[in-house]
């Protein structure tokens, strides 16, 4: 039972992995497609969020599964739980790749400020490199384990 839930748990972790380097394009995407007036970048942001939104769902049942079906203790539960909380907020952060999109698209034909266009660019750099940090790490704990 115990080899079950682990595989399980590592079917949890690659997705949960997956996620994060989705959204983490997102964030590079919709910022690139901003500076550089991309619309068609912008829209291909909004139509892939869909998927992270699916793997947010897919995620959440996962990990109800697996508190159900082999009521985790004590560290394990803990990493369910961080896993199902975790996606949530991550799903999120996807959104605002997408309302940034959104604001890319929608500006279009209007005037616009190159100085603060290369200031939002900038800013727009950091939380995409945070994101990519946060998620280098994770897969080298993943690998430290044997999941991926």
């Amino acid at each position: 039972m115990r080899d079950t839930f682990d595989k399980e748990l590592n079917k949890l972790h690659v997705l949960f992995a997956e996620m994060g380097m989705m959204v983490n394009e997102a964030i590079l995407h919709s910022v690139k497609a901003f500076s550089d007036h991309d619309n068609k970048l912008a829209r291909k942001v909004i139509v892939q969020d869909k998927r992270i939104n699916e793997c947010e769902n897919e995620l959440e049942k996962l990990t109800l599964e697996l508190i159900a079906l082999y009521q985790p203790v004590t560290s394990d539960l803990r990493d369910v739980i961080t896993v199902l909380k975790a996606s949530s907020d991550i799903e999120r952060i996807g959104d605002h790749a997408v309302s940034i999109s959104r604001a890319t698209i929608n500006m279009k034909g209007t005037h616009r400020i190159p100085e603060i266009e290369v200031e939002i660019a900038k800013m727009g750099i950091w939380p995409a490199q945070w994101s990519k940090m946060f998620w280098m790490h994770i897969l080298k704990m993943m690998r430290k384990k044997h999941i991926v």
